[in-house]
């Protein structure tokens, strides 16, 4: 019940639904000759955009997510690195290999702390096709095979993904892991892992609000205007704010 109220919930409240509610209102109030209410949406419509849609309002809503849960110190030696899943997708024609979409980096990183000696162990936590995927582009870049466990998640949230990973977890003796997944996402995933029990140290990567040491004062009129990057990275903002609601209503934070 929890897991469809949460995807309503953020289908509802996202950015772009609101907007095209609104249009869609005010295209009806002008057809009824209610221009007050159409008046109304559209303006409403618009500030949604522009507050959404600007990197220096988007980047702040990311960054009270990104920001929490930065390592003090050297990662430490673990158990296992347990992968988030969620950033691939089959190798449908003519793809020649697995694709790798947004958040892409948990693999890079996964990779490296496995060949820093972080942890002997690599878990993927998602459907039994994403964690397949997950372990042969590790491969590729040198995992072995014998060095990843692939566990299928039956409840397709964050939620289930670590109550399903604890089975596997306890079964091989897992006592401590790293929690390798994007930045942004990374507060509501450690709660869940912590209510369960699950001994569990972030390591955030895929961080949004990065500075990049290169970029230019110019940028003042990119920062102020609508654009669909910002838009989507406000959307994930409130996409984790309302998960956090709807798990602690749930019982599950």
């Amino acid at each position: 019940m929890f897991y469809s109220f949460e995807k309503a919930l953020d289908l509802m409240l996202s950015p772009l639904t609101a907007m095209w509610l609104l249009m869609t209102i005010s295209l009806f109030a002008q057809l009824s000759k209610r221009f007050r209410i159409a008046k109304a949406a559209n303006l409403t419509a618009v500030a949604i955009l522009w507050v959404t849609g600007t990197s220096i309002v988007s980047n702040e809503l990311a960054r009270t997510f990104e920001m929490q849960n930065l390592p003090i110190g050297e990662i430490p030696q673990v158990d296992a690195i347990v992968v988030l899943g969620g950033v691939t997708g089959r190798a449908y024609p003519p793809q020649p290999v697995v694709h790798v979409g947004p958040g892409g980096d948990r693999l890079l990183y996964a990779t490296a702390l496995y060949k820093e000696g972080r942890a002997p162990l690599v878990v993927f936590s998602g459907n039994r096709f994403e964690s397949a995927e997950m372990a042969e582009v590790m491969e590729m870049m040198g995992v072995p095979r014998t060095a990843m466990l692939e566990q299928d998640t039956a409840l397709q949230n964050t939620y289930g993904a670590a109550r399903d990973l604890k089975r596997a977890l306890i079964s091989h003796k897992v006592r401590r892991v790293l929690v390798v997944t994007s930045a942004i996402r990374m507060p509501r995933a450690l709660a869940v892992f912590r209510r369960l029990g699950i001994s569990a140290i972030p390591a955030p990567t895929d961080f949004i609000t990065r500075t990049d040491p290169a970029k230019q004062p110019a940028d003042f009129a990119a920062a102020v205007l609508p654009n669909m990057g910002s838009l989507g990275v406000s959307t994930a903002a409130i996409h984790e704010f309302l998960g956090l609601v709807v798990y602690r209503l749930a019982g599950w934070i």
